[in-house]
């Protein structure tokens, strides 16, 4: 048995395709151009008024007489097709090439996945190719294309013109992307080869853009080939092809393998193909090539079309309301009960979204209820409603995550039935809450009238309880438990406010007293237990790092083993403390946290307002001394601790020359170059960012941070001006007194944006050439001191402990003690990392220059002093 393309599919090796046969020309108008030159008539009316030129006319007319595309007769001879009296000069027209470009551009958003995929579009010649590559830089000026052709062949005609061509192809990849490539190499060029490679490690997202996907800047959109990486080539970001060629047999495997390597399948659930040359004729050649190296097996090798799919979706979405139902559930508003319906409803939703997933690539919109089908084969139609609108979608995607989630308490369990984690991660923020918010106002205002039925009262209530189901299990939760409140006149109003806003208040007031709780009773560090919490954790990942056993090493043992021997009400050994306290903190954290007292004292208090968040919240802001203020405090002896001018100074490269001051306070521009270097270099947004959320939650703005985080993708204009605004609530994090940022968006300019962006990427860049980074976001549990509490450094490499700063100046003496003080202070920690310290580094992407320090050679009682006056050991 040869193992074939069909046997990869069915075997999950390789995607299967979705081909579309795009037509540039009607079928009546080629087919009506061939009659008339075959009848040797200039019009319609000329060839119907001649007997013989009409017999003629009529017979290429006639698709049973002359198809579109050639095909065997009965007795074994060759039929011509409409298409083999057709030229190749009408597919050099430009109206040809301007309905191709079209059909990318309408398709672009769609089948590339907002622009995370790539895309191929494959000519018939080189002069074509160049010529695309104008028309579509003219025509969707945003999109990052380019051309590779072996400029050796296809020379017979247009040399000049084909030269030309390339050099501009060349000079505009060389300005795009900061590279000096041309066509002959020389001159300190590179040549012509060593672009092609560069472009394939591009397009593959292999090294040196192995994260190419967190710099759109970087990325290609679009390459335009002739016969080039056709063939060989494979990349998982590579999903469509667009063919503009004729292609026979293995050519044609060949090239649309280039879309089916595997990805993930909710993003990629297969190839797409959109071919427009001789349509019909290439039609016919993909089904005959397809035969011949599926193994006469071609089933699954091409994947269902949009029809197929959505009645798909309405079966399955029966299935699961039908589920619904009968376990007494109403509007999806929870979970079934049975752990068998949960894991039926897990299996049914993953089906369900695989469908969706394939529909939205092939043209599912939630913006549409209805779709018409024309069936060629009889040209009948059909048309498909669908049962189920985005809001309904995207309450099943939360029911679906809370399978995810463990049980409350420690006694949760794992789920027992089979979870996709991708599907967890999808987007809930748009489901309209709208509907929810009148049936509250119109229950506030029933309550507020004189001699109110009661039964209307509940009546309405009722209706309320009945939108919840776009809540998740939790936030229905709170939201009972303020509505009780409101009933009792105990929850303080305010005039403009949401009822989702009432439940983010109270979800973050209890959640905010379980943390108390645990820091109370164990003793832990809290803003390490707020971070992982804030972090995307599961039982595989809490430990990602490290992480979650340098929270376990802040228990206070002392504090641990009094809490659980008054709960338990017996004496306990300290090696048993020690087990129980870690599986504690390990269950609070990945059900998302509890009340371990096990009263129903969530509240604590009556008082739920905002203000009484705001107040509750200085629990975790720090009150005491952080490194940067205890410099401040600090009077250096003449040049400083460390004198700047002893470090080694290395420059990397130019500075930024700003056509405009940047319209932020220095500050934040520094935080988010330094937050964003960490979320462009490997680690998770959340954690990037997590001083900032914890600030953000602190002053009762979680909802926009959120916001906030959910739009930064990269080192787009969006991410950036997003990440700005989140850094604001770093101080929030840090200080009780900083003052609480406005609601709205700060405005970013574009030099800003800019600045910072170049900034981002030279330190990605400078992370290749003197990192890995071992950590990021540093902290030094263990080396606190009563003078020194708190504080954070940037990043740690394997030999280097460094520091970054934006300013437009070198570095001072403020500086240098900082980087002194994290050194001594991750000495004396728990983190072994510090160990392997040898020098000391500033890095400042603005003027970008590295400054060094070997750690050997700071004096030993410049070391000592230090430690004894300012840290305080």
């Amino acid at each position: 048995h040869r193992y074939s393309i069909a046997d990869g599919i069915r075997d999950g090796n390789v995607l299967g395709f979705d081909p579309y046969k795009v037509l540039t020309y009607a079928d009546k108008d080629v087919r009506e151009a061939v009659a008339l030159e075959k009848a040797k008539a200039s019009s319609v009316e000329e060839a119907l008024a001649d007997p013989a030129k009409s017999a003629m006319y009529y017979k290429y007319m006639d698709p049973s007489q002359v198809p579109m595309a050639g095909e065997e007769g009965a007795d074994g001879k060759h039929i011509k097709g409409i298409e083999e009296f057709i030229g190749t000069s009408q597919y050099r027209d430009i109206k040809h090439k301007s309905m191709v470009v079209k059909d990318i551009k309408d398709n672009w958003i769609r089948l590339s996945h907002g622009g995370k995929f790539h895309a191929i579009l494959a000519t018939s010649s080189i002069p074509e190719a160049i010529e695309y590559y104008r028309l579509i830089r003219k025509e969707i000026p945003n999109l990052k294309v380019t051309g590779l052709f072996d400029p050796s062949i296809d020379n017979n005609g247009g040399a000049i013109f084909k030269e030309d061509g390339l050099i501009e192809i060349i000079e505009d990849y060389n300005r795009a992307y900061d590279q000096n490539f041309s066509l002959r190499g020389g001159n300190n060029a590179r040549s012509y080869a060593m672009m092609k490679k560069d472009i394939s490690a591009r397009l593959a997202h292999k090294a040196p853009y192995l994260m190419i996907d967190r710099q759109p800047d970087k990325q290609l959109d679009l390459l335009i080939v002739v016969d080039q990486m056709l063939t060989g080539f494979d990349s998982k970001w590579v999903n469509t092809l667009y063919m503009d060629k004729l292609l026979k047999y293995e050519n044609i495997i060949q090239a649309f393998s280039r879309t089916n390597r595997i990805f993930n399948n909710n993003e990629k659930p297969f190839g797409t193909i959109r071919y427009y040359r001789y349509p019909h004729t290439m039609e016919k050649n993909i089904e005959k090539a397809i035969k011949l190296y599926s193994g006469d097996k071609p089933a699954g090798l091409f994947v269902q079309k949009l029809e197929h799919n959505l009645n798909k979706l309405n079966e399955i979405y029966r299935d699961i309301s039908e589920l619904f139902e009968n376990a007494g559930v109403e509007n999806f508003e929870k979970l079934p009960m049975d752990v068998a319906d949960r894991g039926r409803f897990a299996l049914l939703f993953k089906r369900f979204n695989n469908y969706l997933e394939a529909s939205m690539i092939q043209g599912f919109t939630w913006k549409e209820n209805e779709y018409s089908f024309v069936h060629e084969e009889d040209n009948s139609t059909s048309i498909v409603e669908m049962e189920f609108d985005e809001t309904t979608y995207l309450v099943l995607v939360m029911r679906y995550k809370e399978l995810f989630g463990r049980g409350p308490g420690p006694e949760g369990e794992e789920p027992p039935y089979d979870i996709e984690p991708s599907l967890i991660e999808i987007d809930t923020g748009r489901i309209d809450t709208n509907y929810m918010n009148s049936k509250f106002e119109k229950y506030l205002w029933i309550l507020s009238q004189k001699n109110v039925d009661s039964e209307e009262v509940q009546r309405t209530l009722d209706e309320l309880h009945k939108s919840f189901a776009v809540l998740s299990q939790t936030e229905q939760k709170y939201a009972n438990i303020f509505l009780h409140d409101v009933e009792s006149g105990k929850a303080q109003m305010e005039p403009g406010k949401t009822f989702r806003e009432y439940i983010v208040i109270y979800e973050m007031k209890i959640k905010d007293n379980h943390i108390k709780r645990v820091v109370n009773r164990l003793g832990v560090y809290e803003e390490k237990l707020r971070a992982l919490m804030n972090s995307t954790v599961t039982s595989e990942n809490i430990n990602e790092y490290g992480r979650f056993d340098d929270l376990r090493a802040t228990i206070n043992k002392e504090k641990a083993k009094l809490y659980f021997e008054q709960k338990e009400k017996t004496s306990i050994p300290m090696y048993m403390v020690n087990i129980k306290a870690a599986d504690l903190l390990r269950d609070f954290i990945l059900s998302g946290g509890f009340n371990i007292d096990g009263d129903a004292n969530d509240m604590d208090d009556g008082n739920t307002d905002a203000n009484s968040i705001h107040e509750d919240a200085d629990h975790y802001i720090n009150q005491g001394c952080s490194v940067v203020q205890r410099i401040d405090m600090i009077t250096q002896p003449r040049g400083g601790y460390i004198n700047p001018s002893s470090l080694e100074c290395i420059q990397l490269g130019a500075g930024i020359e700003e056509l405009e001051p940047e319209n932020v306070q220095p500050q934040l521009v520094g935080m988010a170059v330094d937050y964003l270097t960490r979320f462009m270099t490997g680690t998770l947004v959340r954690e990037a960012f997590a001083v900032s959320m914890l600030g953000a939650n602190s002053v009762d703005h979680g909802f926009r941070a959120e916001l906030l985080l959910g739009r930064i993708k990269g080192l787009d204009d969006e991410s950036i001006t997003a990440a700005i605004n989140l850094v604001c609530y770093d101080n929030c994090a840090r200080r009780a007194s900083a003052p609480i940022p406005s609601e709205d968006d700060t405005m970013v300019d574009q030099s800003t944006i800019s600045n910072i962006r170049i900034m981002v990427t030279r330190a990605v860049k400078f992370f290749e050439d003197y990192g890995p980074k071992v950590l990021d976001g540093f902290t030094m549990e263990g080396g606190y001191t009563d003078k020194i509490i708190t504080g954070d450094g940037d990043f740690i490499t394997s030999d280097t402990l460094w520091d970054f700063k934006v300013s437009k100046n070198p570095p001072n003496s403020r500086y240098t003690l900082q980087l002194l003080v994290y050194w001594r202070m991750g000495l004396h920690s728990i983190h072994s990392e510090f160990q392997s310290i040898k020098y000391l580094g500033i890095y400042n992407p603005r003027l970008n220059t590295v400054y060094r320090i070997d750690v050997d050679s700071i004096p030993a009682e410049v070391i000592e002093a230090v430690e004894k006056d300012v840290i305080g050991y």
